[in-house]
C-alpha cells in the first residue's frame, strides 16, 4: 500500500511523486516550532508559493506533515546555465525580486527553493519576475469542495481559453482540495491502480483531469473501486481549453491593473510602465498572453523563463487492454464456443424453469474454474449472472458478494460497471440509498468519461 504524505504525495524509487500532478517534487520536512514560528513561516510560504522566476523553483503546496512536523513541496526545476556578467545580473535580480516581496531566504531553503546556476550559455533574454494574482475561479471552485454534495463522484467542468492560466489555476486547485479534505489525484496516476486504491479507500478524492476522463481498464476499475467503496463525496475536475457546453466554471479575466501588478519593475531593466499598460490591453485580461507580450517586446526569451512549467514525466503503465463490447443487462452469456462460458445463459434458462440451486451451482462452478484464465471477462460475466440470481431471490448479502467478485475479476471492463449498478440495486433492496446513489455515481462517471 502507498503511504501518503500530507494526503498528497507518495515515495516512488527514492523520490517524492505529486499524485495531483505526478511530476516529481522535493520535499522540505521541519520541525513545527512554536505558535508564532508557525504564523510566520505560514505567511512567508503564502507569499513564495504565488511568485515565479527564472531561478526559483515553484511552491507548490506545503502545511503540516504531522503534529510535530511542517512539510514544503517544491517542484523539481534544472538547473540554469549562464556564466559572467549574466549570471550576476539573475541573481541581482532575484535578490531585488525577493527582497521587494519580503520574502527573506535562510540557507535551508536556499537549496530547495532556488535552482542552481552552472556554467554555460544562457539562453534567455530581460528576465522577468512575476507575483500570480487571485482567481474568482478558484474561488467558486473552492466553495464547490466545501459544498455538501450528494455522495460518490460528481463533475464539475472548467474552462479556460489558451494562454489564461489555466495550468495555475489545477495547481492551486490540487492545494485547494487538500485543504478541504480530499486527496487530489490526476486521471493518469490512476492507472497505478493497484498501488494507489488501497490508500484511497474510504478517502474524500479529487480527481483532476485535463479534458474528458482517458479511456482504460485500470482508471476505470479504481474510479468504480473507490466510488463504491463508501458514500464518501468525490470530485472530479475537468479542466479544458475548449469551452463549457453546459454548466461549469470559466476561468476570469484580469483587469488590467491586476495584469500590471503581476510583474516585478523594481530593476533597472524591467519594462516601462508604458509597456506594461500596453500589453495589458492588448491581452483581453489572460495573464499568458500579457507575459508572452511582454517577452515578445523586450527580445527572444524561452517561455520557461517566465512561468514555470515543467513537464511531467510518465508514471503510468501501457494502456490496458481493450474493453469487451457493452451489453444493456447485467447478465450478459456471449456466443462463444465454451461449455462454461455459456453458463449465465443456461442459468437463466434453469432459474426460469424454478431450478434455482442447479442455477446457482452452475455459476458458481463456472466463475471459479473461468477465474483461472487470464482474461476474467468470462467468469465476471458468471459471477454477474450468480448475483442477479441472488438479487432476483432476495439474498442481498450473496448478491452484493457476487456483484463484488465480478468487479474484482474484470476491474475496469464493463463487468466491473455492470457489477457496481449491481451493488447500487442490491444497496438500494437493502435499504442503504445513499451508499447505493455513490455505487451508481460511480458507475455513471466510469461509463461516461465522467460525464455528470
Amino acid at each position: 500500500m502507498a503511504l501518503l504524505l500530507a494526503d498528497r504525495f507518495v515515495s516512488s524509487g527514492g523520490r517524492w511523486i505529486d499524485l495531483a500532478t505526478g511530476a516529481p517534487v522535493r520535499i522540505r520536512l521541519a520541525p513545527a516550532g512554536s505558535g508564532s514560528a508557525q504564523l510566520a513561516w505560514n505567511d512567508w510560504c503564502a507569499v513564495v508559493a504565488n511568485l515565479r522566476h527564472p531561478l526559483v523553483n515553484p511552491l507548490v503546496d506545503y502545511g503540516m506533515a504531522d503534529a510535530q512536523r511542517t512539510f514544503e513541496a517544491y517542484a523539481e526545476g534544472p538547473a540554469v546555465a549562464a556564466s559572467g556578467a549574466v549570471a550576476v545580473q539573475l541573481l541581482e535580480h532575484l535578490t531585488l525580486f525577493l527582497g521587494a516581496q519580503e520574502a527573506q531566504v535562510p540557507r535551508p531553503l536556499a537549496d530547495f527553493l532556488l535552482r542552481p546556476v552552472v556554467r554555460g550559455r544562457y539562453g534567455g533574454g530581460p528576465v522577468i519576475g512575476v507575483r500570480l494574482q487571485c482567481r474568482v475561479a478558484l474561488t467558486v471552485i473552492r466553495e464547490v469542495l466545501d459544498a455538501e454534495g450528494p455522495p460518490g463522484p460528481c463533475t464539475v467542468h472548467v474552462a479556460g481559453e489558451p494562454r489564461s492560466g489555466l495550468r495555475t489555476l489545477r495547481l492551486a486547485a490540487a492545494r485547494s482540495a487538500r485543504l478541504a479534505g480530499y486527496v487530489p489525484v490526476a486521471s493518469r496516476m490512476l492507472n497505478e491502480a493497484e498501488r494507489l486504491v488501497p490508500a484511497l479507500s474510504g478517502r474524500h478524492v479529487c480527481l483532476l483531469t485535463d479534458g474528458p476522463l482517458e479511456a482504460g481498464a485500470a482508471l476505470n476499475g479504481a474510479l468504480l473501486r473507490i466510488g463504491a467503496a463508501s458514500p464518501r463525496r468525490h470530485l472530479i475536475l475537468q479542466f479544458s481549453r475548449a469551452g463549457l457546453r453546459g454548466p461549469g466554471i470559466t476561468i476570469d479575466r484580469l483587469a488590467v491593473a491586476d495584469l500590471t501588478r503581476m510583474v516585478f519593475v523594481g530593476h533597472e531593466r524591467a519594462p516601462t510602465a508604458d509597456a506594461l499598460l500596453k500589453a495589458a490591453l492588448d491581452a483581453g485580461g489572460r495573464p499568458g498572453a500579457f507575459l508572452d507580450t511582454l517577452q515578445r517586446r523586450a527580445g527572444s526569451m524561452p517561455r520557461r523563463a517566465l512561468l514555470v512549467h515543467e513537464t511531467s514525466p510518465e508514471y503510468v503503465v501501457p494502456p490496458a487492454r481493450p474493453r469487451p463490447p457493452a451489453t444493456s443487462s447485467i447478465i450478459s452469456g456471449g456466443r462463444t464456443s465454451s461449455r462454461l462460458e455459456r453458463a449465465p445463459a443456461r442459468a437463466v434458462a434453469l432459474a426460469r424453469a424454478g431450478r434455482h440451486a442447479a442455477a446457482t451451482r452452475l455459476l458458481r462452478r463456472a466463475t471459479r474454474v473461468l477465474s483461472a484464465r487470464p482474461d476474467g471477462g468470462a467468469a465476471a460475466r458468471c459471477a454477474l449472472g450468480l448475483g442477479a440470481l441472488h438479487l432476483e431471490r432476495a439474498r442481498l448479502d450473496d448478491a452484493t458478494g457476487s456483484f463484488d467478485r465480478a468487479m474484482q475479476l474484470a476491474p475496469g471492463g464493463e463487468e466491473a460497471i455492470r457489477g457496481t449498478i449491481g451493488l447500487a440495486v442490491a444497496r438500494t433492496d437493502g435499504g442503504r440509498l445513499i451508499d447505493a446513489e455513490a455505487a451508481a455515481r460511480a458507475a455513471l462517471a466510469a461509463a461516461e468519461g465522467g460525464a455528470p
